[in-house]
């Protein structure tokens, strides 16, 4: 039998009418429920689970790394430095990581005046799951009061402050 358009139509409607009875009423006149002021759903329910810990630092692990000091900053670390109006007061110290997991190298540009160090950074990058290390262009590192970050097109990402694991991950996903 072919599928012509008539065909199809017959079916998409029979399967509209077959499912869309709801309790042998069709859907168009089932009322609908309209909130109201006096709802007595509280909005203060107690969360399903108690002490749910959301830290993906106590359940993931950084694997071996080694390091080596760059003699020079690449240049995409270069326009967010000092002397450009950039978000590092100071002076990049540019660092290639690798970890026993994979044998490719991620660039890691850290601030003198970051608010984390080197083997902080180094180890909260390697716990970040290899499948979306990389997507990991280079990592800059920069002083913040607050912790925030953000991911350039290019996989580049910017951490400020004191960056948890979870931000690491979130900024991946970007």
């Amino acid at each position: 039998m072919a599928l012509t358009p008539s065909f199809v139509h017959k079916l998409v409607f029979l399967f509209l009418v077959i499912f869309s009875q709801v309790n042998g009423a069709p859907v168009k006149f089932r009322p609908t429920r309209q909130a109201s002021v006096a709802d007595p759903t509280p909005l203060t329910l107690r969360p399903q689970q108690d002490s749910f810990d959301f830290s993906l630092a106590s359940t993931l692990v950084s694997p071996s790394s080694t390091l080596t000091t760059l003699p020079v900053v690449p240049p995409s670390c270069v326009p967010y430095n000092s002397g450009d109006g950039g978000e590092c007061p100071t002076y990049f110290v540019a660092s290639n990581v690798t970890y026993d997991d994979c044998g490719d190298a991620w660039t890691v540009c850290m601030c003198s005046s970051a608010n984390i160090t080197i083997d902080k950074a180094v180890e909260d990058l390697g716990k970040v799951p290899i499948g979306l290390r990389r997507y990991i262009a280079t990592v800059l590192v920069l002083p913040g009061n607050t912790t925030h970050a953000y991911t350039l097109t290019n996989g580049d990402i910017h951490l400020f402050g004191m960056p948890e694991v979870d931000t690491w991950v979130h900024e991946v996903l970007n």
